[in-house]
């Protein structure tokens, strides 16, 4: 299976976006296509026969460009299709038509009005004046026109199609009047015909309204490419001689010695070789305290050094740093799509044929009535029901909730994770680095056989859990580092499930586990302790100190308020779990698992569809799980295949993102509601208004009136979605407990 990102110019409404995706569903190779109206982009799963140039004859065949983005640059592109300079003469110009064509109505002596643009006194200036003002209006509205019609023909008519019809029409039939005064301008009755100010105010509003829309949704995408943008262009590279060169980053290779000076962005991931400093890791894991570095400790992409100065070795490339995975979880968490999100393109794609034919049958109805009024009916059929609402009403907030959440240490992967959030009645936990810190206190508590030294314990331990990415493993690599303690590395070893790791250190079997690798006839075992054996003789006993996380206790307590079944579950024995559960006050917990254990007990709960189950872990024995679970989250430094399976990921040790998670999904998923019944019964509703049905009741729209109306409706859209920003501006645990 092969991924391709294809960039689409000219969407503007959901049934741009849903004729794309149809036409490029149906191909050949094709396993899947999302495509999103906010970015422009449409990411296709397709087998190896697939042929990305069909995608991009499909693209162009429902009236649009597209092409395939070659790069894997995480920018997206701006839209500029509206500009401020041809809004002002659209609002001028129509504003000048306005005010010459109702002042003839409403006040035919208006001393602003001379006879020349009099209609009653010189119908012929009055319609020379109207058609030169409009003339540059539908010269602009051919961004409109051009597109529409293109995709009328291809019988895939957009929001575009809409707007050109109704725009057009109204233009062709006060231009076929306006013939009629020039063959007989003393005919006073034809002017009383014209619709070029519905022609012109059509354009404008709409073209108003997309703007403001264009300004908004810009502003979220700018956001994003902040983001990206933030990391230095150049690097200073060390070379064995001590020489400095300056590089581009793009050409930084792993193993690069990288010196970087107080002020100085870290231009990719690292280890710290020599130095130390403070680092701001805001841009990063959202907090705002300085972290300490030194020798041995890993720093990340986008940190910025407060003071001194750093060497620091590449671990990663470019491309490869955590905060560029971050954005491309950010990127593909609204590219992909949620349920919800593909019935609103199912309902989007029949939408506009819809609105096409309730407008030819007001049309046909009105026309037994009165010519003039049929023509204003179908006009204000066809621009008021344009679903550029409906199209922005998702992703336009999933972008924003997801712009908000990084900012806050917060990764969104996945945006289903909003509409399942407020179902979730389980949250389950792994205790070790989930619950607790993970970065335990090593200590040897006794030493069974006296030829070894400490240090040379430690030295075993170091070959033994050299890679290991269980945070026992971490913690004490992390103290063998710190201690400068050598250790033979890349010995033969392999893990013992849920026990413990062997290896094979100078022609001897080493193990180092839980009480499980004893013999049972050894008197004095704890159960909270870890041992070290080798030939089956036990050589010493080690403890390990774990702290809670930070705010684990304020999230309990937040999960308890909401009447939501707390579990815990660990491959701990029952003395750690028992006492960790009792600081915590989670009384639902279960120890001694296997990863395949965890599995079976949420496949259990998830028997009953009732059960929304949410599952907090962070090591690679909890990749099923989270897998399983119907919301995952991963704490701050959890595994990669941890990372791989999960739909949140937070970007720093504080468990009290987890209820920042919990209230920004509800606040986005009812923002996302509001908007979607907002979109549609906004059309709906305005639509029977078009159509002239309330008339007899002296409800009566005109044509300017649509376009305004239309036009709100997407500014509405807009500014819900912007709460989102503000309504979270700066999220505290406690403001939560």
């Amino acid at each position: 299976m092969k991924k391709y990102n294809f960039v689409v110019e000219g969407m503007r409404c959901a049934s741009c976006q849903s004729n794309v995706n149809n036409a490029i569903s149906k191909l050949n190779g094709v396993i899947s296509s999302n495509t999103n109206l906010l970015t422009g982009l449409v990411e296709v799963q397709a087998e190896d026969n697939f042929n990305p140039n069909d995608a991009i004859v499909a693209i162009n065949s429902v009236g649009f460009k597209g092409y395939l983005k070659k790069d894997s640059g995480l920018n997206i592109n701006l839209d500029n299709y509206f500009n401020i300079w041809e809004l002002l003469i659209l609002v001028i110009l129509t504003i000048l038509i306005m005010y010459i064509s109702m002042s003839n109505m409403l006040y035919p002596k208006d001393p602003f009005i001379f006879d020349f643009l009099n209609h009653s006194i010189n119908p012929l200036g009055f319609t020379i004046t109207l058609l030169v003002l409009v003339i540059p209006i539908m010269i602009i509205g051919l961004k409109f026109y051009i597109p529409g019609i293109r995709s009328l023909i291809k019988l895939h008519p957009t929001m575009d199609s809409l707007i050109s019809i109704g725009s057009i029409t109204a233009f062709i039939y006060s231009l076929v009047y306006s013939i009629l005064i020039f063959i007989d301008p003393s005919n006073v009755h034809y002017c009383m015909n014209l619709l070029y100010e519905a022609s012109a105010t059509v354009i404008c509003l709409i073209y108003l309204g997309k703007y403001i829309e264009q300004i908004s949704t810009n502003n979220a995408k700018k956001s994003i490419n902040d983001l990206v943008n933030l990391l230095p262009i150049n690097a200073n590279v060390v070379d064995k001689d001590n020489n400095i060169k300056e590089v581009c980053v793009n050409a930084l290779n792993v193993d690069d010695v990288i010196l970087i000076k107080a002020g100085e962005k870290l231009p990719v991931d690292g280890i710290v070789t020599k130095g130390n400093g403070k680092l701001d890791t805001s841009l990063i894991t959202g907090e705002s305290e300085p972290v300490s570095v030194k020798e041995n400790d890993i720093v990340l992409a986008g940190s910025l050094l407060l003071n001194n100065q750093l060497y620091v070795k590449a671990s990663k490339i470019s491309s490869d740093t955590t905060l560029n995975n971050i954005l491309a979880l950010v990127s593909k968490a609204n590219i992909n799509k949620s349920k919800i999100t593909n019935l609103i393109d199912k309902i989007s794609f029949y939408f506009v044929p819809i609105v096409i034919f309730i407008s030819l049958i007001t049309l046909v109805s009105w026309l037994f009535i009165d010519i003039n009024k049929a023509l204003t009916m179908f006009i204000n059929t066809l621009v008021i029901a344009c679903p550029c609402s409906i199209g922005l009403a998702v992703p336009l907030a999933n972008v924003i909730s997801s712009v908000k959440a990084l900012k806050n240490g917060i990764v969104y992967k996945n945006s289903d994770v909003h509409h399942k959030i407020k179902k979730v009645n389980y949250v389950i936990f792994d205790k070790t680095g989930t619950l607790t810190t993970g970065k335990f206190d090593i200590e040897i508590n006794n030493i069974y056989d006296n030829s070894y030294s400490k240090e040379q314990i430690y030295s075993i331990l170091g070959s033994l859990e050299e890679n290991n990415s269980h945070p026992i493993g971490k913690s004490i690599m992390r103290y063998i580092l710190d201690h400068n303690i050598s250790y033979i590395k890349d010995i033969n070893k392999e893990d013992i499930t849920s026990i413990g790791v062997k290896g094979i250190i100078n022609n001897e079997e080493y193990y180092f586990g839980n009480y499980k690798l004893l013999n049972n006839s050894i008197s004095d075992i704890n159960k909270e302790y870890l041992y070290l054996i080798k030939n089956n003789k036990l050589i010493a006993s080690i403890v390990l100190k774990d702290e809670l996380a930070k705010n684990s206790k304020q999230l309990i307590s937040y999960l308890k308020s909401k009447n939501i079944n707390i579990m815990m579950l660990t491959g701990d024995n029952e003395e750690k779990a028992k006492k960790i559960a009792n600081e915590l006050g989670i009384s639902n917990y279960l120890s001694e698992l296997l990863p395949s254990d965890k599995y079976d007990i949420i496949s259990e709960l998830k028997q009953d569809k009732n059960n929304m189950i949410m599952y907090l872990g962070d090591g690679i024995n909890d990749a099923p799980s989270l897998n399983l679970a119907d919301i995952s989250i991963t704490p701050y430094k959890s595994s990669d295949i941890a990372n791989e399976s999960s739909d949140i990921y937070l970007l720093n040790d504080d468990l009290g993102l987890v209820i920042n998670v919990f209230k920004l999904s509800k606040y986005t998923y009812n923002i996302i509601v509001l908007n979607i019944i907002w979109a549609f019964l906004y059309n709906i509703i305005a639509m029977l208004f078009a159509t002239g049905l309330f008339v007899s009741l002296g409800l009566e729209l005109s044509p300017y009136i649509s376009a305004l109306a239309m036009a709100l409706s997407s500014i509405c859209v807009v500014l819900t979605s912007l709460t989102i920003y503000f309504a979270f501006k700066n999220p505290k645990v406690k403001k939560y407990v």
